[in-house]
């Protein structure tokens, strides 16, 4: 390996002009510039994996063309010359002639476009770099549009010897020079070449006649470069009074300019030696060894930069050029501008200082939105009204009433009875959020289109995509785009959505004849469709705007995100792709494809879009649409807090309109036709008694019954006359304010003087109409959209509209917290409403009152008063502070209290769970018959029995914990408690007074005397076993039995024992999974065989939801019941039945549960007597039914069984002689306290 040396800087920066060698091309110039998809001007590349280089991007002028070039084949631009004199110089060093010329001389078919391209370099140069790169964009765009003005001369230079051209050229500067600089100033931008030739020869002190047919004469004897040199003169003096005026310099005086122009120099130069700002992105951090670059700031590019201010004509939309000659003016009342080819006539013939189109000779006034004049048909076959001319100063524009306001595309035009306001004086995209009272969020200057009155800022936050710009004033709005005509071929380009915007449902659908927008009628509250529809974004002007995220239709391909591409960012390739005007380029996210569409086929995304869209498969296509979601939703976000960061930083500089709309100003409320108003004859009132002579007549402090009564009084009744204090309705007694823009809420008005309270503010003054006519005016409000009503009613039948004619109290806005308030007061017989303070008014704020907005419809008006107490929308009561600042304290108070309550019960609970849990387990078979299924298990502290709900004799779980019969002495039912008191093999269990019925066995330890014939049995079970270890001795075993008994099962200690989960599922040690308690199972015939399922088909129950026990099948022997088993386990069973559910209620409900026990000890008698002769069809089975409290019999056979019910009082037992199965059962004589009573719990 040999060691290279280290590579040095960079010799050439973002922006810097340089020639460049490529391919065969020879060396052409060309610009440092960032490569789109890397974000980088320069970087290092290794050559043959040994050696680093430089290599850097560049674009081409007059190329749509960029490429990576390594820095040995690039030179700096210094120009053509200098170039040439190298090329010279390696012809002298002995390098073939053929080779040199191959390398700086450009073929034929290159040699214009190689010019061209050289010219502009050269041009560029002189410009600051951060200029430079924008002006490169637009020229270039300019030279494969077709668009440039062609600067160069017609006439070849071999044809004018340079020397004469020379002369030529100065001799016109100096005739331009010796013009007073007031003069052109006065000219402006109506300056002309031929003017410019006609001032230089007027302020010539020459001998040349300066009459108007002489000069004109003299003019047209001028060749064309000496012309062509008055036309550049010309440009250079308008370009420099137009920059003035932008930056509010002008100046009358040469010194002024020159200082200005010397200052501009300065700057520029400054700029150059700075540099632009740097910040640091690292390059392809995949590698260690690579350094970190400085990349510059990107600037904000203005789409305007590379476009001039001139003319452009309103028939071909072209600037002036050789071909067509100049644009000229119309001096006529239209005002547009035409070049005199376009209208049919000879240049030479045409003066430009008279210069009229035929219309405007022929008096004729065309509509600027249809082209028709007054008294024509238009396409719609309806003739056509009076056109009225624009009333914003400098604006020529005629329009028809009906096109602005027939149309729903126009809502920012203000027509009105005196004047009208056409919709091109004000930005269409900063008016979309409210057309009727715009609010302009930039400054710039705004540009038109040449065909209809829309407008934009010269941005691009404000310009739509897909604009077409001519010049620095006119461009061409994607409205007017025309879908291609291709021959042989169908094309759609408008696609609608097959879904409702606002419910995202299909079905019957209205479409937006603009965009892809679709609704349900029912969803716009809209009973038959208009002939043509337009979505709320088309009406406004909202249209997408380059950087924006949108969804497109292409083909057959779904609905995909893509990002609209600004033209500076745009790959020149995707650039020469076939298009119309008014489409615009979008880039798909997730495939970075690029395609031109228009607004047709195009909608805006908004927030949450992502996440509506339904599930996909695994497909590729489904894979690139996934990654496309996610970056719409990151690049959408960026967008917005983008957004938001320049709407704030420009907040302080919006240009919020100098004047509201305009309206009729009245001073007091005039009625409108038939509307009624009523007055009084003076003698018909009566005078106050307040005295003339004191200070104040008929004052606040006066007590005047008038005034007490809300009359004011009458000048030909009142003693005080003139003098009187309660006349300020006649008088108009405001005080100081003005109205000013409200942001946000339209406009309002500000208090300049303090207004103390119970003070009169204003009248609130309007047209007075019936209440007829205010649902014809409300009903036309609806129909084109309006939301700013001034509406207040007078009395039933009148209500005053101040919208149309009114004073300044129309522009009071709303408020839950206001300052004023309404009152009706009698002024002259009728009821005027006046506005009052209700508390002091400080000079600076806002006067405000509280509309109480009955509200039309379902949809409530949000309120933007921004009060402490507001109610969210208008019309509602504004919320009490003080009453719901106690009631919410109070609520809190009681939330934090329950919350407290439940977190230490929880807390406790989880400790008890935690303990018990720790060491509960239960088995996995029924105690009872030692099977297993689905299992209810003891809850009463480590108890670890399971049984089936069959062998304790019910159907349904019980509600709260659960204790198994092993805890519960067999005969007398006491909670069992001391040692070696349990039969460890069945659920018997003996109190310390029964205990004699227990054995210990030697093999089978403590065991029942119920087991005695079954001794043999358990011997071999336990024999054959691990013997009694797999038993627990007691219901709460200590660790070192529990060890034991795993031990005997196989268990390991790290085992997880038999728990029951959340879900009531039952798990095994190693983690087996069965059936809930609610399954059944099912043998392999598909039937029920548990033992639930069995008795539930057996028992009989007169309730909903019975819990029965049974006695039958207790037993795990299958051997015959004695009676005196009957009894005990009737007994046994009733009290295991009762005791949970009895277990802490009250005395009562012990006392009912007692009686209950006695009938059925009274019923045993009646079965001892069946026992005593066998009863046909009875199996020695007795249920104990909860809600009757009684004794049911059942049988195998189809007998039914005979109910005895008995109540808390007396007994309802058979009647006498009763036959059962053939055998007659009679009633006990006298009821007896059986044994066993249960005991009565704390």
């Amino acid at each position: 390996n040999v060691l290279q040396p280290p590579l040095g800087p960079p010799n050439f920066s973002r922006g810097d002009v340089v020639w460049v060698k490529f391919s065969s091309y020879p060396w052409w110039p060309a610009m440092i510039t960032d490569d789109p998809s890397e974000n980088l001007h320069v970087k290092k590349v290794m050559k043959k994996g040994v050696k680093q280089r430089w290599s850097y991007h560049v674009s081409f002028f007059g190329e749509p063309t960029r490429a990576w070039i390594y820095e040995k084949s690039i030179l700096k631009f210094e120009g053509k010359n200098h170039l040439m004199r190298k090329r010279d110089f390696e012809i002298e060093n002995g390098i073939s002639v053929k080779v040199v010329n191959a390398m700086y001389t450009p073929k034929p078919n290159t040699k214009e476009k190689w010019d061209l391209a050289v010219k502009g370099a050269e041009s560029l140069k002189r410009q600051v770099k951060d200029e430079r790169i924008r002006a490169m964009i637009n020229f270039n765009l300019d030279l494969t549009r077709k668009r440039k003005r062609d600067e160069s001369s017609t006439e070849s230079p071999k044809e004018i010897p340079a020397s004469k051209r020379a002369k030529i050229q100065a001799k016109i500067d100096q005739s331009v020079k010796n013009i007073p600089q007031s003069l052109l100033a006065e000219e402006g931008r109506m300056l002309t070449a031929y003017k410019l030739y006609k001032l230089g020869v007027e302020a010539s002190k020459s001998k040349v006649a300066t009459d108007q047919k002489s000069i004109r004469e003299s003019w047209e004897q001028l060749s064309k470069f000496e012309r062509k040199l008055y036309v550049e003169s010309k440009r250079s003096i308008v370009s420099d009074l137009e920059a003035e005026e932008a930056t509010g310099r002008r100046s009358l005086a040469s010194k002024r300019q020159q200082e200005i122009v010397q200052q501009k120099e300065e700057k520029e130069k400054k700029e150059a030696e700075k540099g632009p700002a740097w910040y640091y992105v690292p390059i392809n951090s995949s590698k260690e060894d690579t350094p970190v670059e400085p990349v510059p700031t990107p600037p904000e590019i203005n789409l305007l930069e590379y476009k001039k201010y001139e003319k452009c004509c309103f028939r071909c939309e072209a600037v002036s050029s050789e071909e067509a000659g100049d644009v000229m003016k119309c001096k006529g009342l239209c005002g547009n501008s035409y070049h005199p080819v376009c209208l049919n006539l000879d240049p030479k013939e045409v003066n430009e200082d008279g210069f009229k189109c035929p219309d405007c000779t022929a008096g004729v006034l065309l509509c600027s939105l249809c082209g028709y004049s007054e008294g024509q048909i238009n396409k719609k076959g309806n003739r056509c009204g009076p056109v009225r001319r624009c009333s914003n100063s400098g604006c020529g524009r005629w329009f028809h009433d009906a096109c602005l306001t027939g149309s729903p595309l126009w809502p920012q035009a203000r027509v009105g009875n005196s004047s009208l306001i056409c919709p091109a004086h004000m930005c269409h995209t900063c008016a979309s959020d409210d057309p009727k009272n715009p609010v302009m969020k930039f400054n710039d200057k705004l540009v038109r289109c040449i065909r209809c009155p829309t407008a934009y800022h010269h941005n691009d936050h404000c310009m739509t995509a897909g604009t077409l710009i001519i010049t620095k004033n006119d461009i061409l709005c994607p409205k007017h785009y025309q879908p291609p005509i291709k021959k042989g071929k169908s094309f759609t380009y408008h696609v609608n959505a097959s879904w409702c915007f606002m419910c995202s449902t299909g079905g019957s659908l209205i479409c937006c004849e603009i965009c892809p927008a679709a609704f349900h009628l029912e969803c716009l509250s809209i009973n038959e469709p208009p002939e043509k529809y337009y979505c709320d974004n088309c009406e406004t002007g909202r249209m997408p705007l380059y950087n924006e995220i949108v969804w497109v239709k292409i083909g057959s391909y779904r609905w995909w995100p893509a990002k609209v591409v600004p033209p500076e960012k745009l790959p020149n390739k995707i650039e020469h792709l076939e298009h119309q005007d008014g489409e615009f380029p979008v880039q798909f996210l997730g495939s970075a494809d690029y395609i031109w569409i228009n607004q047709g086929r195009a909608f805006l995304y908004e927030e949450g879009d992502s996440e509506k869209v339904p599930a996909m498969s695994s497909k590729t296509m489904d894979a690139s649409f996934r990654k496309g979601l996610k970056e719409a939703e990151e690049l959408f976000a960026s967008y917005v807090k983008e957004k938001s960061a320049r709407d704030l930083k420009n907040a302080g500089k919006r240009n919020f309109g100098n004047k509201p709309a305009p309206y009729v100003k009245l001073k007091a409320n005039r009625p409108y036709g038939s509307c009624p108003v009523y007055t009084v004859d003076p003698e018909d009132l009566h005078p106050c008694d307040c005295d003339p002579h004191k200070p104040g007549p008929c004052g606040e402090d006066s007590n005047c019954i008038n005034r007490m009564l809300m009359f004011e009084c009458h000048p030909q009744v009142c003693n005080a006359k003139d003098l009187c204090e309660n006349m300020r309705f006649q008088k108009r007694q405001y005080p100081q304010f003005k109205v000013h823009r409200a942001e946000g809420r339209g406009w309002g008005l500000i208090a300049q003087q303090v207004i103390k309270k119970g003070n009169f503010v204003i009248e609130y003054v309007g047209e007075l109409i019936t209440m007829d006519e205010y649902r014809a005016r409300m009903k036309r409000n609806q129909e084109v959209k309006e939301e700013n009503y001034y509406y207040l009613t007078i009395d039933n039948n009148r209500m005053i509209d101040a919208g149309p004619k009114g004073n300044a109290a129309r522009f009071m806005n709303h408020s839950c917290d206001p300052n004023c308030i309404t009152q009706k007061w009698s002024v002259n017989g009728d009821t005027r409403v006046g506005l009052f303070a209700i508390k002091d008014v400080n000079i600076g704020d806002e006067l405000t009152f509280n509309y109480q907005l009955e509200s039309v419809g379902d949809v409530k008006k949000k309120c933007l008063c921004g009060a402490q107490n507001c109610s969210g929308f208008i019309g509602e009561k504004p919320r009490n502070e003080k009453e719901e600042r106690r009631k919410e304290q109070e609520l809190n108070r009681i939330k934090e209290k329950k919350r407290l309550k439940k977190l230490k019960k929880k807390e406790k609970s989880k400790e008890q769970k935690r303990k018990v849990e720790s060491k509960k387990l239960w088995e996995s078979t029924c105690f009872r018959c030692h099977e297993g299924g689905s299992l209810i298990q003891c809850e009463m502290g480590l108890c670890p029995k399971s049984y089936h709900l069959s062998c304790i004799g019910k159907e349904t779980f019980p509600r709260g914990k659960w204790h198994c019969p092993w805890h519960y002495c067999i005969d007398c039912g006491k909670l069992v408690e001391g040692q070696n008191a349990w039969c460890i093999h069945c659920p018997n269990a003996y109190c310390r007074q029964h205990r004699d019925s227990l054995t210990q066995h030697p093999e089978l330890s403590w065991i029942c005397s119920q087991h005695d014939e079954e001794i043999d049995f358990l011997l071999d079970i336990v024999r054959a076993g691990s013997g009694i270890a797999e038993l627990f001795p007691c219901p709460n075993p200590t660790p070192e039995q529990i060890s034991v008994w795993k031990k005997a099962r196989g268990m390991v200690d790290s085992a997880e024992p038999v728990i029951l989960t959340d879900d009531k599922d039952i798990k095994f040690g190693k983690g087996k999974k069965m059936k809930n308690r609610f399954s059944l199972e099912l043998g392999e015939s598909g039937t029920d065989t548990s033992r639930e399922a069995s008795l539930s088909r057996e028992l009989t129950s007169r309730s909903e939801t019975p819990s029965t026990l049974s006695t039958g099948s207790s037993s795990a022997s299958s051997r015959p019941i004695t009676p005196i088993e009957v009894d005990a386990k009737i007994v046994q069973a009733a009290r295991q039945a009762d005791r949970p559910a009895t277990r802490g209620r009250d005395a009562d409900a012990h006392k009912e549960t007692e009686k209950s026990l006695e009938q059925a000890r009274d019923k045993l008698a009646e079965v001892h007597t069946a026992q005593k002769e066998p009863m046909e069809g009875f199996d020695g089975t007795v249920t104990y039914d909860e809600v009757d409290e009684g004794v049911s019999f059942k049988r195998r056979s189809s007998v039914e069984p005979m109910d005895v019910d008995a109540d808390t009082t007396t007994s309802k037992t058979p009647a006498k002689n009763s036959t059962v199965a053939g055998k007659q059962i009679s009633p006990p004589s006298s009821k007896k306290k059986g044994r066993g009573r249960p005991p009565k719990h704390s």
